[in-house]
């Protein structure tokens, strides 16, 4: 029995690939660094400071005030408070 036609293509094929993923490289490691020189900083996408939880609800406006202030003294650079959606929104598109 004799292999099918299309077989002895399959490791030229390997190979031909594989040559054109070593320039690729080679292309990327000796090209490309020397046209930006060193990679630019991305910043994050989201903030990654300390932050503190927070229940503001049932103080008073001086209170909240207070707390807020001592937050940002801590060095704290967020505060999350939880709202209730149910009292902000009481029926659907009518906001209080």
């Amino acid at each position: 029995m004799s292999a099918r036609p299309g077989r002895a293509l399959l490791p030229t094929g390997l190979l031909v690939l594989a040559l054109l993923l070593a320039a690729a490289a080679l292309f990327t490691w000796r090209v490309l660094p020397r046209q930006g020189g060193a990679l630019e900083v991305v910043p994050l996408a989201a903030d990654k400071s300390l932050g503190v939880n927070t229940d503001l609800s049932g103080l008073p406006p001086m209170d909240v005030r207070s707390t807020v202030a001592n937050v940002q003294a801590s060095s704290f650079r967020w505060l999350r408070h939880r709202f209730a959606w149910d009292v902000m929104e009481p029926r659907r598109g009518s906001y209080d």
